[in-house]
């Protein structure tokens, strides 16, 4: 055991250790490198402890306490970054994902009663909208779905050379991927039907012009003859 006066192997001890022998008085928080001070600041304001009782714990003034706080803000500054963007977003929606399953896991437990199914169902729900809606604010889902599908279908109309089972194909990922994310609406359901209605007479037109061309050709091959 170290002696209170004595600066233990700081280095090979977790933060929180070093803590809890300062709060056991087994460690003099004096005597720490100023490092681990800052270290232990950090897992304690963390903790939603005071500066007047950080400064207690580690036998500090609170300006020292302070400056360390405004140490530690400035190394977890962060510039932007779109990289660091992709990686929170994704981190989001991975804990989202996680515990919408974990809820849906609950509203199926066998020994859960059919008002604690139903809240665990509601909550899991809850989980999926609030998460398209921060989506929606960072630019990752579009705010307005007719905007969405407006952009669709002039892509749609625009895609020369496409046949039209490409096409069809490309509007049932669209749709799909509504359905995931949560945000097919009535109206987005609406208005990707009609596109498929539109590509398919589109399909039908093409096909009768070419049994037209097909019958103008016969016909003048037999004229020929």
């Amino acid at each position: 055991m170290s002696a209170p006066n004595e600066a233990p192997q700081q280095e090979e001890q977790p933060i929180l250790s070093i803590i809890q022998q300062i709060k056991d008085r087994q460690i003099d928080p004096r005597v720490i490198q100023k490092e681990v001070r800052q270290a232990c600041v950090e897992v304690l304001y963390s903790e939603d402890y005071s500066l007047h009782t950080i400064a207690q714990i580690l036998r500090r003034s609170e300006k020292t306490v302070a400056r360390d706080l405004e140490v530690i803000r400035e190394r977890h500054a962060l510039s932007p970054d779109i990289s660091l963007v992709k990686k929170v977003v994704g981190e989001l929606v991975w804990k989202s994902r996680r515990d919408r399953e974990f809820l849906v896991r609950l509203s199926n437990h066998a020994d859960a009663s059919v008002t604690d199914r139903i809240q665990a169902r509601v909550a899991a729900c809850e989980v999926e909208f609030k998460l398209i809606k921060v989506l929606q604010s960072l630019g990752y889902l579009p705010t307005e779905p007719q905007q969405l599908v407006g952009n669709i279908v002039h892509h749609l109309e625009a895609a020369e050379g496409r046949t039209y089972e490409e096409l069809k194909a490309q509007l049932t990922e669209i749709e799909q991927v509504a359905q995931q994310t949560g945000s097919l609406t009535a109206d987005l359901a609406g208005e990707i039907e009609r596109v498929r209605q539109e590509i398919h007479r589109e399909e039908i037109t093409s096909q009768v012009k070419q049994l037209e061309q097909q019958q103008g050709a016969r016909i003048e091959g037999e004229s020929d003859g």
